[in-house]
C-alpha cells in the first residue's frame, strides 16, 4: 500500500486448499502485480482497518500470526471462503 500516491498493489493471493489449509501464494508473474488507485473514502476505510488489525493484533498477544495481509481474521490469519461468504 502506498498511502502517499493512494495506489494499492496486489502482489500476493489467497488459495484454500481445503477448510483447514488456506495458503498465502504471490501473483503468477512480476506482470500480474497490480496497482489500484483508491479515492479518500477508500483510503480511509483502509486506515480504520489498519487500526482495528493493531488491536487485534495486541489483544491476540502471540498467537498473532503476521502475514502481511491487509484482511485477516482476528489473529492474523488468512480470510477463510466459507466464513466470510457466510459472512455476506
Amino acid at each position: 500500500m502506498d498511502w502517499k500516491s493512494k495506489r494499492l498493489t496486489v502482489r500476493q493471493g489467497i488459495w484454500q486448499v481445503s477448510r483447514s489449509d488456506v495458503r498465502v501464494i504471490g501473483v503468477k508473474s512480476h506482470r500480474s502485480e497490480r496497482p489500484i488507485s483508491l479515492v479518500d473514502e477508500e483510503i480511509a476505510l483502509l486506515r480504520d482497518l489498519r487500526r482495528h488489525q493493531a488491536a487485534l493484533r495486541l489483544q491476540a498477544g502471540a498467537a498473532w500470526q503476521d502475514g502481511g495481509l491487509a484482511f485477516t481474521d482476528d489473529y492474523g490469519r488468512p480470510l477463510d471462503q466459507y466464513r466470510l461468504r457466510r459472512s455476506f
